[in-house]
């Protein structure tokens, strides 16, 4: 091979080795996602969910079902206030007497509070009906506490019973006042919606 023809293999091989390299955009991120970082990202967004809380379970996932617990006091409660109601008419005017004086048509009170007392006492035993009828308990207890101050107030408890219990009679009537607001809570305990999940 000739000198000359030597020269111009070696120039066409060097010609084929300055092959420019390709650019890239700088703006563009071509560093594809490994999958520890898919999976570091899901984790991260687990921990963020969890710190702000479940979100609320859908209503239909509510019920009005009574707990273990809750459901022999929701019975008791019912009788309570059942009998209670029925009492009104066994002995209305007992019931008269502990209606304050500013208080019209005592007589009809009492008869009104008796079918309130049963209709609610029969309802909160009634799944379809309990958080109403629980409701309708806790007005009717704010409603009759004027009642049981003027009970306490006037002695009214000491002169219904005989002489020998009046004293038991009338500390009974002052007990009845923080009584009324535990029956409240009480009433309050089954307005409640309760998670089907516990």
């Amino acid at each position: 091979m000739s000198g000359d023809d030597a020269s111009g293999a070696d120039s066409a091989v060097a010609g084929a080795n300055t092959t420019p390299a390709p650019q890239h955009d700088a703006g563009a991120n071509t560093t594809p996602a490994t999958p520890d970082a898919r999976v570091g990202g899901r984790a991260c967004r687990g921990a963020v969910g969890n710190a702000l809380g479940a979100p609320p379970r859908p209503r239909e996932e509510m019920r009005d079902s009574p707990t273990r617990l809750e459901r022999p006091l929701l019975y008791v409660m019912s009788l309570f206030y059942t009998v209670a109601g029925v009492t009104h008419f066994l002995v209305p005017g007992a019931y008269e007497r502990v209606v304050p004086p500013s208080f019209p048509r005592p007589l009809a009170l009492v008869y009104l509070s008796g079918v309130a007392e049963v209709v609610l006492g029969v309802g909160v035993a009634v799944r379809r009906t309990r958080r109403v009828s629980a409701w309708g308990l806790v007005a009717l207890l704010v409603a009759v506490f004027p009642a049981n101050v003027y009970m306490a107030t006037h002695d009214i408890a000491a002169e219904m019973v005989p002489d020998r219990a009046a004293g038991v009679a009338r500390a009974a009537a002052w007990l009845r006042l923080p009584l009324q607001g535990a029956l409240v809570l009480w009433a309050w305990w089954y307005t409640r919606p309760t998670l089907a999940g516990e």
